[in-house]
């Protein structure tokens, strides 16, 4: 991922990064990344989420 966004931020034209992602994805170690980022860039992170309550997320099953 680090290169991935390194290749893009490297570009003259480009500002910042959207990154649309869900919140299991977000451990530590990106938040920690994207954070360095977003000392230099625009940083831009949506969250897909399914629900915030457990009770839903059980009904609803997301992923199966």
């Amino acid at each position: 991922m680090r290169a991935l966004y390194n290749e893009a931020l490297v570009q003259e034209d480009i500002i910042g990064l959207s990154i649309g992602t869900r919140p299991d994805c977000l451990g530590p170690d990106v938040i920690e990344l994207l954070s360095g980022y977003a000392k230099k860039y625009h940083i831009w992170v949506e969250l897909g989420l399914q629900s915030v309550h457990e009770t839903t997320l059980q009904v609803i099953k997301p992923g199966t």
